[in-house]
């Protein structure tokens, strides 16, 4: 393989590894923000109430 295919190959890599480690940030982000958003609700329910639902058995 020619020397400068071998260098563009390598640099299409090495972009699409900086797009995944973007896109996994992101996502993270997102993640950390809804987190964030949701545990106030939470933690406002009555506990027994939640703890109750999982383990509640479903009717057949």
């Amino acid at each position: 393989m020619f020397p400068d295919k071998m260098l563009e190959k390598r640099n299409i890599h090495r972009e699409l590894g900086k797009e995944m480690e973007r896109g996994m940030r992101e996502e993270e982000e997102k993640t950390t923000k809804t987190a964030c958003f949701l545990s106030p609700l939470f933690l406002s329910l009555p506990f027994y109430n939640l703890s109750h639902s999982l383990t509640r058995q479903p009717s057949l």
